[in-house]
């Protein structure tokens, strides 16, 4: 049991030092930083990335050079109680 709550803290503690979160292609999930790690993994610069996350929360995005569509939104933290 004291493993299980170390471990929920470690995830809470991680999960809320991140801001976006990203699908990808192949439905795998990754949670990031900052629009610069996001744009260094899916090629999609961080200037439209901030464009388009501006109007609103997350949204579809496609990649210039490998056309691939990815989705992105801006994480508000994990929904369990990390308390």
């Amino acid at each position: 049991m004291r493993l299980r709550y170390r471990l929920m803290e470690v995830f809470c503690a991680l999960a809320a030092q991140r801001k976006y979160i990203v699908v990808f292609p192949d439905m795998t999930v990754k949670l990031y930083r900052s629009l610069r790690e996001v744009a260094d993994d899916t090629s999609i610069s961080p200037a439209t990335l901030s464009r388009g996350l501006k109007v609103m929360d997350g949204a579809m995005f496609k990649a210039p050079l490998t056309e691939y569509v990815f989705w992105i939104a801006k994480w508000k933290g994990p929904t369990v109680d990390c308390s």
